[in-house]
Protein backbone atom coordinates (compact mmCIF):
# COMPACT_ATOMS: atom_id res chain seq x y z
CA UNK A 1 0.00 0.00 0.00
CA UNK A 2 1.18 3.66 -0.65
CA UNK A 3 -0.11 6.95 0.76
CA UNK A 4 0.12 9.69 -1.17
CA UNK A 5 -0.17 13.81 -1.51
CA UNK A 6 -0.32 15.62 -4.68
CA UNK A 7 2.61 17.75 -5.25
CA UNK A 8 0.70 19.96 -7.67
CA UNK A 9 -1.53 20.86 -4.45
CA UNK A 10 -0.48 24.75 -3.41
CA UNK A 11 -1.54 23.46 0.42
CA UNK A 12 0.91 20.45 0.57
CA UNK A 13 3.88 21.87 2.57
CA UNK A 14 6.62 19.65 0.60
CA UNK A 15 9.71 20.75 2.97
CA UNK A 16 8.11 20.33 5.84
CA UNK A 17 6.99 16.34 5.22
CA UNK A 18 10.81 16.58 4.27
CA UNK A 19 11.91 17.20 7.51
CA UNK A 20 9.46 15.00 8.97
CA UNK A 21 10.87 12.27 7.75
CA UNK A 22 12.70 9.43 9.01
CA UNK A 23 14.56 9.04 5.72
CA UNK A 24 13.90 9.75 2.07
CA UNK A 25 14.10 8.10 -0.76
CA UNK A 26 14.60 10.31 -3.55
CA UNK A 27 14.65 9.25 -7.85
CA UNK A 28 12.14 6.20 -8.18
CA UNK A 29 9.97 7.97 -10.97
CA UNK A 30 11.39 11.15 -10.45
CA UNK A 31 12.19 11.89 -14.01
CA UNK A 32 14.36 14.84 -15.61
CA UNK A 33 12.31 18.24 -15.63
CA UNK A 34 12.65 21.21 -13.99
CA UNK A 35 10.20 20.39 -11.43
CA UNK A 36 11.88 16.93 -10.60
CA UNK A 37 15.52 18.84 -9.95
CA UNK A 38 13.72 21.15 -7.97
CA UNK A 39 12.24 18.63 -5.35
CA UNK A 40 16.03 16.90 -5.71
CA UNK A 41 17.28 19.71 -4.68
CA UNK A 42 14.87 20.18 -1.87
CA UNK A 43 15.62 16.74 -0.36
CA UNK A 44 19.39 17.76 -0.70
CA UNK A 45 18.74 21.09 1.75
CA UNK A 46 16.99 18.76 3.85
CA UNK A 47 19.74 16.53 4.40
CA UNK A 48 21.18 19.47 5.18
CA UNK A 49 19.42 21.35 7.61
CA UNK A 50 17.66 18.46 9.10
CA UNK A 51 20.17 15.53 8.95
CA UNK A 52 17.92 12.72 6.75
CA UNK A 53 19.64 9.92 5.52
CA UNK A 54 18.92 10.17 1.98
CA UNK A 55 18.53 7.09 -0.64
CA UNK A 56 19.55 8.53 -3.91
CA UNK A 57 18.15 5.78 -7.14
CA UNK A 58 17.53 6.23 -10.84
CA UNK A 59 16.39 9.82 -11.88
CA UNK A 60 18.02 11.79 -9.66
CA UNK A 61 21.88 10.24 -9.78
CA UNK A 62 21.34 11.56 -13.13
CA UNK A 63 20.76 14.94 -12.12
CA UNK A 64 23.60 14.56 -9.36
CA UNK A 65 25.94 13.70 -12.07
CA UNK A 66 24.73 16.61 -14.66
CA UNK A 67 25.55 18.81 -11.48
CA UNK A 68 28.54 17.73 -10.51
CA UNK A 69 30.08 17.77 -14.33
CA UNK A 70 28.36 21.32 -14.94
CA UNK A 71 29.39 22.36 -12.02
CA UNK A 72 26.54 23.57 -10.34
CA UNK A 73 26.05 21.88 -7.35
CA UNK A 74 24.98 23.99 -4.63
CA UNK A 75 24.96 21.58 -1.40
CA UNK A 76 27.22 22.71 0.83
CA UNK A 77 31.16 22.53 0.20
CA UNK A 78 31.75 19.56 -2.42
CA UNK A 79 29.59 16.73 -3.06
CA UNK A 80 30.54 14.25 -0.48
CA UNK A 81 28.16 13.44 2.43
CA UNK A 82 28.57 11.03 5.13
CA UNK A 83 24.59 10.53 5.52
CA UNK A 84 23.23 9.21 2.29
CA UNK A 85 23.20 5.87 -0.17
CA UNK A 86 23.71 5.87 -3.29
CA UNK A 87 22.14 2.81 -5.44
CA UNK A 88 23.10 2.98 -9.28
CA UNK A 89 23.56 0.46 -11.75
CA UNK A 90 26.72 0.48 -14.36
CA UNK A 91 25.54 3.37 -16.44
CA UNK A 92 24.39 5.34 -13.87
CA UNK A 93 27.68 4.91 -11.98
CA UNK A 94 29.64 5.87 -15.28
CA UNK A 95 27.99 9.25 -15.05
CA UNK A 96 28.80 9.86 -11.35
CA UNK A 97 32.25 8.90 -12.26
CA UNK A 98 32.36 10.87 -15.07
CA UNK A 99 33.38 7.90 -17.25
CA UNK A 100 32.19 5.00 -19.80
CA UNK A 101 30.19 2.20 -18.61
CA UNK A 102 32.60 -0.02 -20.06
CA UNK A 103 35.26 1.55 -17.99
CA UNK A 104 33.55 0.78 -14.90
CA UNK A 105 32.15 -2.88 -15.88
CA UNK A 106 36.23 -2.85 -16.70
CA UNK A 107 37.31 -3.02 -12.95
CA UNK A 108 33.74 -2.94 -10.85
CA UNK A 109 35.99 -3.07 -7.36
CA UNK A 110 38.11 0.24 -8.62
CA UNK A 111 34.95 2.08 -9.97
CA UNK A 112 32.56 1.46 -6.68
CA UNK A 113 35.86 1.99 -4.42
CA UNK A 114 35.90 5.63 -6.61
CA UNK A 115 32.05 6.28 -5.94
CA UNK A 116 32.79 6.33 -1.91
CA UNK A 117 35.76 8.23 -1.93
CA UNK A 118 33.91 11.10 -4.81
CA UNK A 119 30.83 11.08 -3.31
CA UNK A 120 31.20 9.68 0.49
CA UNK A 121 28.14 7.65 2.54
CA UNK A 122 27.43 3.88 1.17
CA UNK A 123 28.10 3.67 -2.53
CA UNK A 124 26.59 0.33 -4.71
CA UNK A 125 26.72 -0.81 -8.08
CA UNK A 126 24.17 -3.02 -9.26
CA UNK A 127 24.64 -5.86 -11.39
CA UNK A 128 26.19 -9.12 -11.48
CA UNK A 129 27.41 -9.56 -8.27
CA UNK A 130 26.25 -6.47 -6.76
CA UNK A 131 29.42 -4.27 -5.08
CA UNK A 132 28.88 -1.90 -2.22
CA UNK A 133 31.31 0.07 -0.88
CA UNK A 134 31.17 2.26 2.61
CA UNK A 135 34.00 3.74 4.92
CA UNK A 136 33.53 3.98 9.02
CA UNK A 137 36.42 4.87 11.07
CA UNK A 138 38.54 6.10 7.91
CA UNK A 139 38.32 2.54 7.16
CA UNK A 140 36.55 1.74 3.71
CA UNK A 141 35.35 -2.14 2.89
CA UNK A 142 34.03 -3.69 0.14
CA UNK A 143 31.17 -6.42 -0.25
CA UNK A 144 29.71 -8.08 -2.70
CA UNK A 145 27.03 -10.23 -2.90
CA UNK A 146 26.86 -12.76 -5.02
CA UNK A 147 22.38 -13.75 -4.68
CA UNK A 148 20.38 -12.47 -7.58
CA UNK A 149 19.86 -13.47 -11.14
CA UNK A 150 19.61 -12.35 -14.99
CA UNK A 151 15.53 -12.35 -14.33
CA UNK A 152 16.31 -9.33 -12.22
CA UNK A 153 16.79 -6.88 -15.49
CA UNK A 154 13.22 -5.85 -15.45
CA UNK A 155 11.26 -2.43 -14.41
CA UNK A 156 10.91 -1.27 -11.09
CA UNK A 157 13.46 -3.56 -9.60
CA UNK A 158 15.70 -0.77 -8.45
CA UNK A 159 12.93 1.13 -6.88
CA UNK A 160 12.00 -2.11 -4.98
CA UNK A 161 15.73 -2.16 -3.49
CA UNK A 162 15.47 1.40 -2.50
CA UNK A 163 12.65 1.01 -0.72
CA UNK A 164 14.20 -2.03 1.41
CA UNK A 165 17.09 -0.32 1.93
CA UNK A 166 15.31 2.38 3.07
CA UNK A 167 13.01 0.85 5.60
CA UNK A 168 16.02 -0.59 6.86
CA UNK A 169 17.75 2.57 7.28
CA UNK A 170 14.14 3.75 8.96
CA UNK A 171 14.51 1.24 11.49
CA UNK A 172 17.78 2.70 13.17
CA UNK A 173 20.52 0.91 11.50
CA UNK A 174 23.51 2.11 10.00
CA UNK A 175 23.77 3.32 6.42
CA UNK A 176 26.45 0.24 5.41
CA UNK A 177 24.75 -2.08 7.31
CA UNK A 178 21.03 -1.55 5.96
CA UNK A 179 22.69 -1.35 2.18
CA UNK A 180 24.48 -4.88 2.81
CA UNK A 181 21.04 -6.47 4.23
CA UNK A 182 18.69 -4.64 1.62
CA UNK A 183 20.86 -5.99 -1.69
CA UNK A 184 21.22 -9.50 -0.26
CA UNK A 185 17.68 -9.40 1.02
CA UNK A 186 16.24 -8.23 -2.81
CA UNK A 187 18.38 -10.75 -4.72
CA UNK A 188 17.74 -13.98 -2.56
CA UNK A 189 14.08 -13.13 -2.90
CA UNK A 190 15.12 -13.04 -6.39
CA UNK A 191 16.02 -16.30 -6.38
CA UNK A 192 13.46 -17.79 -4.32
CA UNK A 193 11.50 -16.58 -6.64
CA UNK A 194 12.94 -18.06 -9.83
CA UNK A 195 12.94 -21.08 -7.85
CA UNK A 196 9.18 -20.97 -7.36
CA UNK A 197 8.16 -19.69 -11.32
CA UNK A 198 11.20 -19.61 -13.10
CA UNK A 199 13.40 -16.64 -13.79
CA UNK A 200 11.61 -15.57 -17.24
CA UNK A 201 9.10 -12.77 -17.26
CA UNK A 202 10.10 -11.74 -13.47
CA UNK A 203 8.49 -9.01 -12.47
CA UNK A 204 9.29 -6.36 -9.19
CA UNK A 205 6.14 -7.90 -7.05
CA UNK A 206 6.69 -11.27 -7.87
CA UNK A 207 9.74 -10.62 -4.37
CA UNK A 208 7.13 -9.63 -2.26
CA UNK A 209 6.00 -12.55 -0.40
CA UNK A 210 9.79 -14.09 -0.76
CA UNK A 211 10.82 -10.82 0.82
CA UNK A 212 8.51 -11.12 3.89
CA UNK A 213 9.56 -14.87 3.97
CA UNK A 214 12.99 -14.06 4.64
CA UNK A 215 13.15 -10.76 6.89
CA UNK A 216 10.35 -12.61 9.25
CA UNK A 217 13.20 -15.11 10.69
CA UNK A 218 15.75 -11.89 11.49
CA UNK A 219 13.19 -10.16 14.23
Amino acid sequence: EVMVLGTDDEQVDIDGLLARATVIVVGPGLGRSDWSRGLLQRALSSQITVGTPLIVDADALQLLAEEHQQGTAKHGTGIKRDNWILTPHPGEAAALLNTSTSAVQDDRFAAVRELNEIWGGACLIKGSGSLICSTENSQQSIFLCSEGNAGMATGGMGDMLSGIVGSLVAQGHSLGDSLCAGVCIHGEAADLSMQAQGQRGMAATDLMPFIRQLVNPLR
